[in-house]
């Protein structure tokens, strides 16, 4: 017999032990790691969620190791932190693959099936593909496991995981867009900061973009039309350009290549900042809204929409009632509605209270419909 039909074999038998075998565990065999808080699960993850196992099946030979497990998942809340590589946000009720460990020695999560877990996933050192869960990150069945003992941490019982969750998840992206939200006097700034009607490009004339704030600077382009910027709407069917920084009456916006330069203060026309476009408009949270609606600007115990990351929607209409500034950051005082007033009905306040002006990516998390219903 050859060589190879013998490995095949054992692949074969290997993989046939494996699906025998991957729901019991010795005891005996347990991974064995020290215990930490949750907190310090959170940090070192790329990946929280709470979610209910769904299928599991053996990683081919030719995806990776013949003794892994892949584990599919589905979503019973939005995720609490988001793996930086996902190219669209995971929302509730959506599926998501990843990978364990067949044998509880090597910290393999064990698995039963409609089980929910608390997942800490992690990036796979040097390997693309699905995050990696195991018991020695802090991955767990939530509140009760299957032999119906506790799923406590060494900091938290398992009744309170889901609060200390998403307090968790509110610092972290507090902090998020503390480090990502523009500052108004930082003339280096590429973060949306307003908006500016050039009045010029209205009328067939041009304006002169500068490579820096200064008459003398060098000219990097002449726009005649708003086709050349990166625009959005300040009312119905009126494009602004969309402004990063000020500094000495001069404005920094961005061309439609991409490009950054500054427009000297005698051809800037009105000034739309950020904190004063909301107020009095029809209003609404975008896909970069983090979820949470805060007592105070960055302070007390924030309440968590549980609409947030369904997959139903991705705005959520609001009242604006008024913006201010904290330490630098924005701030916006809002009700969430229970409707879209466009859509009839009753709309009520669900949420009151304050929401960041910017989502952890620097993007503005509040916005509004310029052309109205």
């Amino acid at each position: 017999m050859s060589a190879r039909l013998l490995a095949r074999r054992a692949s074969r038998f290997s993989l046939g032990l494996v699906l025998a075998g991957f729901l019991a565990t010795s005891p005996a065999d347990a991974c064995r790691c020290i215990p930490r808080p949750l907190a310090d699960y959170f940090h070192d993850a790329d990946e929280v969620v709470i979610a209910r196992l769904v299928d599991v099946r053996p990683v081919s030979p030719e995806e990776g190791d013949v003794l892994d497990l892949s584990l599919d998942f589905e979503l019973v809340e939005a995720p609490y932190r988001t793996w930086i590589a996902r190219k669209e946000p995971l929302r509730r009720g959506e599926r998501v693959t990843y990978v364990t460990s067949s044998s509880s020695a090597s910290c393999g999560l064990e698995t039963g099936l409609g089980t929910t877990y608390v997942l800490f996933a992690r990036a796979q050192d040097l390997v693309a593909g699905p995050l990696g869960v195991y018991s020695c990150d802090g991955s767990r069945p939530a509140f009760v496991s299957d032999a119906g003992s506790s799923q406590d941490f060494v900091d938290v019982p398992a009744r309170f995981v889901v609060s200390r969750l998403e307090s968790e998840q509110a610092l972290d992206v507090l902090r998020q867009v503390a480090a990502r939200e523009p500052r108004p006097d930082d003339p280096t700034s590429e973060t949306f900061l307003g908006l500016l009607d050039l009045k010029a490009l209205a009328h067939g004339g041009v304006v002169v973009v500068r490579a820096a704030p200064d008459a003398a600077a060098e000219e990097i382009a002449r726009i005649d039309s708003h086709d050349g910027l990166v625009t959005r709407e300040v009312d119905y069917e009126v494009p602004a350009a969309v402004v990063t920084a000020r500094t000495n009456g001069w404005f920094r916006i961005r061309l439609a290549s991409g490009d950054l330069g500054w427009v000297a203060p005698p051809e800037a026309g009105t000034w739309f900042p950020y904190d004063e476009l909301l107020p009095r408009r029809l209003a609404y949270l975008n896909r970069h809204w983090d979820g949470f609606v805060w007592p105070d600007p960055g302070a007390g115990l924030p309440a968590r929409s549980p609409r947030h990351g369904s997959t139903d929607r991705a705005e959520y209409a609001i009242d604006v009632h008024e913006a201010t500034r904290l330490a630098g950051s924005l701030w916006f005082r809002i009700d969430v509605l229970s409707e879209n007033p466009c859509e009839g009905g009753d709309p009520r306040p669900e949420l009151s209270g304050w929401v960041p002006a910017y989502g952890a990516d620097g993007e503005p998390a509040v916005w509004y419909w310029s052309r109205g219903c």
